[in-house]
């Protein structure tokens, strides 16, 4: 007897050109019962179809189940269904047990199933194997109702440069929501090649409390600010901006453009890879004696005096002899040698040798920074 295979995707609508693949979720077939009208529901358009459940009409069809497959992160599955199945038409629900993206929360969210479709698949005979796909994207205004039963929000956009339309790529933009007493950071998100970002976040980045709290049932007041990674300022809205039409009270699912008057500066780094230095257990090198002592001693750890840092050969550049240095906002200094920076160089790599006594423990982190 021929098996059947099932296989389909599925993804959501969430504004604009923004979408995502329904994720970790699991899809569940149902066989029809005798009372449902076949051939009404099978040619039905799917946006006539869609209807959350609740746990009655869950429970009332759960003897027809035929399975339960989950989606991968592309919002794949695949069904293997047995030999009780015929090839007729079936229900395609889907079960959230959360959504993708789906920011911490305290107490997460109720599970919510909801109904997409009847399908009667087109089965394609391959061997002994009878195959069907099958794709659906949900429609943003199902979709985002389902994400707000999570509580989750999210804002999509794209920032390009105001002259040329050219996307801007690299750049981080920050979204906050506009209140009268405290303005509330909602988060942040980075520009991909195309220009588009995401930005996740939850109500309760925007409910926080508060003795005056008037936003326990609308949506955030949003306005933005564009940074370099660097931390260079490239666009930089006014609060009061989040008080204008189209920006007032948005929704879970919001799409935005935003453009910069100039393109960031691409800054490409000096080197690729760190090299050259040894992390050792101190134990291991106290009774050696040919073994030269590290600069810096910490609790079983040991840092060599001089660090190299290695550029690949085809495209290597000598750091420049001025080549700043300096430590990372979180860093502390075991001993502070800005005054007696050694700079080496390295002919055969095109590497810089680093002065390890101005290194910082493992709470804080080393930084190049070369002037062009």
């Amino acid at each position: 007897m021929a098996s059947y295979t099932f296989r389909g995707n599925l993804c959501g609508i969430l504004c604009g050109d923004c979408q995502e693949f329904l994720s970790g979720v699991k899809i569940r077939l149902y066989r029809l019962r005798p009372q449902q009208d076949i051939t009404r529901l099978a040619v039905a358009d799917p946006k006539t179809t869609l209807d959350v459940l609740d746990a009655d009409q869950i429970s009332a069809k759960q003897a027809s189940l035929l399975g339960e497959f989950d989606t991968d992160a592309a919002g794949n599955f695949t069904a293997e269904l047995d030999a009780g199945y015929d090839g007729g038409a079936f229900e395609i629900d889907v079960y959230c047990g959360t959504v993708p993206h789906m920011p911490p929360r305290p107490r997460p969210g109720e599970p919510v199933q909801f109904s997409i479709t009847t399908l009667q698949p087109q089965w394609r005979e391959r061997g002994d194997v009878l195959l069907a796909a099958w794709s659906y994207c949900l429609p943003p205004r199902f979709w985002c109702y389902i994400r707000a039963r999570f509580d989750a929000w999210v804002i999509c956009g794209r920032v390009t440069v105001c002259n040329s339309g050219a996307p801007a790529e690299g750049v981080r933009v920050f979204a906050f929501d506009r209140d009268w007493l405290q303005d509330d950071p909602l988060g942040s998100g980075l520009t991909d090649a195309s220009g588009h970002f995401r930005i996740d976040y939850s109500g309760a980045d925007f409910r926080k409390g508060t003795f005056i709290n008037v936003e326990l049932f609308g949506g955030p007041d949003v306005y933005f600010r564009v940074e370099t990674v660097g931390g260079d300022v490239l666009l930089a809205e006014p609060p009061s901006e989040g008080r204008a039409p189209g920006r007032e009270n948005i929704g879970p699912c919001f799409c935005v453009e935003l453009c910069i008057d100039q393109p960031p500066i691409v800054r490409h780094a000096w080197f690729t890879r760190v090299g050259d230095f040894q992390y050792l257990q101190r134990h291991r090198c106290r009774y050696r004696p040919d073994c030269q002592r590290p600069a810096i001693w910490l609790p079983w750890r040991a840092w060599w005096p001089r660090l190299r840092l290695l550029v690949e050969h085809e495209t290597s550049r000598r750091l420049p002899d001025d080549a700043p240095i300096r430590r990372a906002a979180n860093a502390l200094p075991v001993h502070d040698a800005a005054d007696r920076k050694q700079r080496h160089a390295d002919a055969d790599h095109g590497a810089r040798m680093v002065d390890g006594r101005q290194s910082w423990n493992a709470a804080g982190s080393l930084e190049l920074w070369c002037r062009r």
